[in-house]
């Protein structure tokens, strides 16, 4: 056998993979719902982007992650205040 060489998977490869699996699963989501009443369960399958948004926060700026703490208490805030006045949200 000859020798064989390793795979070095780097940052942007592992970025690419996820956000073409991404892809892949909101489309068909997006494709297979007619009325997007289930589209919530359908599109859970994408929560590793939440690990990928982490990975890339890591080297950024202190400023840029505390922003995207607080967009996503915002975010967190307005859909607790929409189910609690009985708005449909899915």
């Amino acid at each position: 056998m000859g020798p064989t060489r390793k795979r070095d998977l780097t940052a942007a490869t592992v970025f690419a993979a996820v956000a073409g699996y991404m892809f892949v699963v909101l489309a068909i989501a997006l494709v297979g719902t007619k009325d997007f009443q289930g589209l919530g369960r359908y599109v859970l399958a994408a929560f590793p982007a939440f690990a990928l948004v982490a990975e890339r926060l890591t080297g950024s700026p202190r400023s840029l992650r505390h922003a995207a703490i607080a967009c996503s208490g915002l975010a967190l805030v307005l859909a607790a205040a929409g189910f609690a006045h009985g708005l449909y949200l899915s």
